[in-house]
């Protein structure tokens, strides 16, 4: 640290460095750091996600992954906050527009072919499930249960049934949550973008 200001010293002009009224030397993250920074920015999208009933699960592989494409010494955090935005949350946001997830569902985030595969299916053994964001800071919050999902009705053709109006309304209901998911994805989209400008 000594040797980095008596630097300073020797390359700026005693004037400017007078003005200076602390120096702070900052230290390059590494590796675990940029993924504990990564699992803290996952935390606003599970929180989207659980104001859904849908829970975000990410396994080992798939965060070391995201922290080495976001890992630049360089540069810092904000990489990694790219790397998510685009690797991620507009991955994510495909699927959930597409209606392949719905409320109550678990999703599952493994690292397929260099490329983030999301499931509904529990991820292998050796995946292990990363730890929620909530539970970086020791504290652990419990994310809502997923709600049993109800078996497919085959749908009516005449109006006058019991049984079509229910399942219209029943679809009116998912497309208006799925609306509000997408829009919900979308402001964290552009929170995100704005922070990283």
């Amino acid at each position: 640290k000594e040797e980095v200001f008596d630097h300073l010293k020797d390359n700026l002009r005693p004037e400017f460095l007078n003005r200076i009224d602390e120096r702070i030397m900052f230290l390059p993250l590494t590796r675990d750091e940029i993924k504990q920074i990564a699992r803290l920015l996952l935390r606003k999208t599970e929180k989207m996600l659980n104001k859904q009933g849908m829970v975000l699960k990410i396994s080992d592989r798939a965060m070391d992954w995201l922290a080495d494409l976001g890992y630049d010494p360089q540069f810092g955090a904000r990489p990694m906050k790219r790397v998510l935005q685009q690797k991620l949350a507009d991955e994510l946001s495909k699927d959930l527009i597409s209606g392949a997830f719905v409320a109550g569902d678990t999703i599952y985030t493994d690292l397929g072919e260099d490329k983030l595969v999301f499931s509904k299916e529990p991820f292998a053994p050796e995946a292990e499930a990363a730890p929620a964001a909530d539970q970086v800071d020791g504290e652990e919050e419990e994310a809502p249960a997923p709600k049993a999902k109800a078996a497919p009705r085959k749908k009516s053709r005449k109006r006058g049934r019991r049984g079509g109006d229910k399942n219209e309304e029943e679809r009116e209901k998912t497309a208006e949550e799925l609306q509000k998911a997408a829009k919900d994805l979308q402001d964290t989209v552009d929170e995100l973008t704005k922070d990283s400008e």
